[in-house]
């Protein structure tokens, strides 16, 4: 997602996905697995922009 936004494309990870019909659409063996499904493109100014939500750093960084 890095790399897409480092050449101006947006992305968004999806859940809630098909994986038999993706892989079916992509020729993927039946043992595969897809943990991500991610839609890219470029996005428009005008486009829905919701307030991002990030947890305090303090919750997700553990110092052992």
């Amino acid at each position: 997602m890095l790399s897409m936004a480092s050449e101006e494309f947006h992305t968004c990870p999806m859940e809630g996905f098909d994986g038999v019909r993706v892989k079916r659409i992509l020729g993927l063996p039946r043992r595969a697995e897809i943990n991500m499904v991610i839609g890219c493109g470029k996005g428009q100014d005008d486009g829905f922009w919701g307030p991002r939500r990030r947890l305090p750093k303090e919750e997700v960084i553990k110092i052992h």
